[in-house]
């Protein structure tokens, strides 16, 4: 079940200042071979990719934080946010890329 109080995407959550592209630099660089890595889904508006292999499913974000909460606790809210609106996922990271200060 879906909801509606958590933010569908990363940048609607309070003290993300920015999103970032999930994968790691050489996938994004090698889109072409997706499938031999296995089932990764990235949607460029949400900022949110799904990976799928035979053990897990992972839900991934990278944020920037803008120092108006805490990291940690700006962090936690993405993740909630994944699970809710991904709650087939098993896993879920969220990088925190760049923290602002002040």
């Amino acid at each position: 079940m879906i909801d509606s109080a958590v933010p569908a995407v990363p940048a609607l959550v309070p003290g993300v200042a920015a999103v970032h592209d999930p994968r790691p630099p050489l996938s994004r660089v090698l889109t072409g071979i997706a499938p031999v890595l296995g089932d990764v889904a990235y949607d460029p508006d949400s900022g949110i990719m799904i990976a799928a292999s035979s053990e897990a499913v992972t839900a991934s974000a990278a944020i920037a934080t803008s120092g108006s909460a805490p990291s940690p606790e700006t962090a936690r809210t993405v993740a909630d946010a994944l699970l809710s609106r991904h709650p087939e996922a098993t896993r879920v990271t969220v990088q925190v890329r760049r923290i602002a200060l002040g």
